[in-house]
């Protein structure tokens, strides 16, 4: 997956909006997203054995 995919994928998420700065909140960082779904395409690629991630909350955001 490239970045141009990545970005694009992010761009298709329904609430994308929110991701872009919604009810006094600050936008993410929409590149960063991008690069961070990127990596965990490869990571999943290189690691066929990987099935499925868990997310952990810390500092009361999910990563």
């Amino acid at each position: 997956m490239t970045l141009a995919e990545s970005l694009e994928m992010v761009q298709q998420i329904k609430n994308f909006p929110i991701l872009k700065g919604a009810r006094g909140q600050e936008p993410v960082n929409i590149d960063q997203v991008a690069d961070n779904l990127q990596r965990l395409a490869l990571l999943v690629t290189d690691f066929p054995g990987i099935k499925e991630k868990e997310q952990f909350k810390k500092n009361r955001r999910w990563l």
